[in-house]
């Protein structure tokens, strides 16, 4: 996936593509954002293009090189993915990882570490692989992705440079809808459900907008009192209306 296949986060692509060009690529990126805003293919992307054959030059391979399509074809052997081992990250995973960071990269110049899901890392699995995050051997990077800041430790975090990830327009998501051969109706619809995520947008079925609606993330970020007070208000209801 090229950058320029992304909705969305200009401001970051011209970032990540500027510290690929001008040679200061950091050591540990984490990037944030609602679901389905963009950040985990926003991560890949960079990744393929920083394992890309071709990274060296102006133009993009188009995803013809050999990296490009072991990266495809989700078996490049520089890409490794941490992924939670039940409900967490364990350090037997993180004490693997270290031994296979001080291995040179098989194909390029890099190799990428990512952790689709870092708020999976556990304090003590963390602080296992910190000194490694703060110095790596040359070459290695890490990518994290994440919903919530305040989820992630705040060792990892002080470690990582920082990607917000914003809601698209929905402009651009409708136009995107209909590139991708939703009809103009539905693609306006979408575009305005999806609450400027393009990953919700496509999987949201039909429905007409209703204002009793209730944002389930939106609870989940009050305080406890008020999580106690909107469950209690669920016992009013039908077991139909909930």
């Amino acid at each position: 996936m090229d950058f320029s296949e992304i909705i969305g986060h200009k401001e970051v692509i011209r970032a990540l593509s500027k510290a690929q060009s001008d040679l200061k690529v950091g050591h540990a990126y984490l990037f944030l954002g609602s679901p389905g805003i963009g950040k985990k293919t926003l991560a890949k992307a960079f990744a393929q293009r920083l394992l890309c054959n071709n990274n060296h030059l102006e133009t993009q391979c188009g995803g013809e090189c050999r990296s490009c399509v072991l990266f495809k074809a989700g078996s490049h052997p520089d890409f490794i993915t941490v992924t939670p081992n039940g409900n967490s990250v364990k350090i037997e995973q993180l004490r693997e990882l270290q031994r296979n960071s001080y291995l040179r990269p098989i194909s390029g110049n890099y190799k990428v570490f990512y952790f689709p899901e870092a708020e999976q890392l556990t304090e003590a699995a963390a602080n296992s692989f910190l000194k490694l995050l703060e110095e790596p051997p040359a070459g290695v990077i890490f990518l994290f992705t994440a919903v919530r800041a305040e989820r992630i430790l705040p060792t990892i975090r002080s470690r990582c440079q920082i990607y917000t990830l914003f809601p698209v327009a929905n402009t651009e998501i409708k136009q995107w809808l209909q590139n991708k051969g939703f009809d103009e109706e539905e693609a306006a619809r979408r575009s305005l459900l999806c609450e400027g995520s393009p990953g919700k947008a496509l999987i949201l079925e039909k429905m007409e907008i209703n204002p009793d609606w209730v944002q389930l993330e939106y609870i989940l970020q009050q305080d406890l009192v008020a999580q106690l007070k909107f469950s209690a208000s669920l016992e009013k209801k039908e077991r139909q209306e909930i």
